[in-house]
């Protein structure tokens, strides 16, 4: 891997590494999803982990080639003959603008709730930025497809369209809504966490899911955490979350809570 890269300052906002580090190549050269562009490594990473920031491929919403940056950590601990399972993380709101990108931050570490319990437990995390961060695009907040897999280019248009007329019945927002709803079959274990006192994702929209999974015949683990806010359930269902991971790992996940 290439040297450490130092830190610096950057309009006012603490980032790590090359400027250019997340501008892609030019002329683009296209390659199959997962291709890594470049890695550097970071500093001030957790005691006992590594960690690089990652620029790589994937496919946008259309299924065509872009690419994306984010971060991996790993503890730096020799892996195991089995090698170490990885955990990906989806981030909290940090901004819409590519500079707001995780993984441009001065401690991008601080905003993946469990990172030294998931370490300390032999797990490789690794967090992605959404598209339209790091690598300058269009945002794709909160648009489920988008922020898994690909650069989407429909966030200014679809502010417009909530506007002018109601998106759950306006093509092609009602499309967008309807794709980003959940409720296909997973088939595999499931674990929910819900603070009571979310005022964003409310109790009562995560408890039908949790229904409507339950329906399904899905194998549900769901937890609520008493005055747990949005901003705090993610730290507080660690612990559960570590011991859901495990015992699923090892073959024996959960009793469902169905």
């Amino acid at each position: 891997m290439p040297p450490a890269k130092p830190r610096r300052l950057v309009a006012g906002i603490l980032a790590a590494g090359d400027a250019q580090f997340s501008v892609p190549p030019s002329p683009a050269v296209a390659a199959a999803p997962d291709t890594v562009v470049r890695a550097e490594v970071l500093d001030s990473v957790p005691d006992g982990a590594v960690a690089w920031r990652v620029l790589s491929h994937s496919t946008d919403l259309r299924g065509a080639d872009t690419v994306v940056s984010g971060v991996v950590v790993a503890p730096d601990t020799p892996a195991p003959a089995t090698g170490r399972t990885v955990v990906g993380w989806g981030h909290l709101t940090t901004g819409a603008v590519g500079r707001c990108a995780p993984s441009w931050g001065i401690a991008p570490f601080i905003l993946i709730e469990g990172l030294l319990r998931l370490l300390d437990a032999g797990y490789v995390v690794v967090a992605p930025d959404y598209p339209g961060l790091g690598v300058t695009g269009a945002s794709s907040y909160l648009i489920g497809t988008g922020e898994a897999n690909s650069l989407l280019s429909i966030a200014r248009p679809l502010v417009r369209g909530y506007l002018r007329s109601d998106p759950a019945t306006t093509p092609p927002w009602s499309g967008f809504l309807s794709d980003n709803t959940p409720g296909a079959a997973l088939g595999v274990p499931l674990f929910v966490a819900q603070g009571s006192a979310d005022k964003l994702v409310v109790p009562s929209a995560t408890q039908a899911y949790v229904d409507s999974a339950c329906s399904r015949g899905e194998q549900v683990r769901f937890r609520t955490s008493p005055g747990a806010t949005h901003g705090t359930i993610a730290n507080t269902a660690v612990p559960d979350v570590l011991s859901f991971f495990a015992s699923t790992l090892a073959g024996s996940p959960p009793a469902s809570t169905c």
